[in-house]
């Protein structure tokens, strides 16, 4: 039987993503341990699921804007499991440019900012 449902097909984007990440680097990763999504994730595959629903880029756009601002992004790997640890897609692109600036991981950068502190 026929049921004429929307296809969101999350992991034709995913690879897409992927691909082009292979062309870019500097694109942010999906997962935070290749396997669970981070906020970046998140997104690809709400925007998908939604474009299926009919969402149009209009609407797509406004939903990412909000999405940017919900802390999803854990700035250093063991921190996700603590909510009250997470910053959202905004905070992470703030950090991800001063860690460029250094030649670091955004990790990489909060672990050397945390031992300063400590100092």
């Amino acid at each position: 039987m026929a049921r004429k449902l929307p296809l969101a097909d999350c992991h034709a984007a995913e690879r897409r993503y992927q691909k082009a990440r292979e062309k870019d680097p500097t694109l942010p990763e999906m997962t935070g341990d290749s396997l669970h999504m981070n906020g970046y994730g998140n997104m690809l595959m709400a925007e998908v699921v939604l474009g299926a629903f009919g969402f149009d880029a209009a609407a797509l756009a406004n939903c990412r804007t909000c999405w940017r601002t919900v802390p999803t992004m854990a700035p250093l790997f063991n921190t996700r499991a603590f909510p009250m640890n997470l910053i959202s897609v905004e905070q992470y692109e703030r950090l991800r440019v001063k860690a460029a600036l250094k030649g670091q991981t955004v990790e990489q950068w909060c672990l050397e900012t945390l031992r300063r502190l400590g100092d």
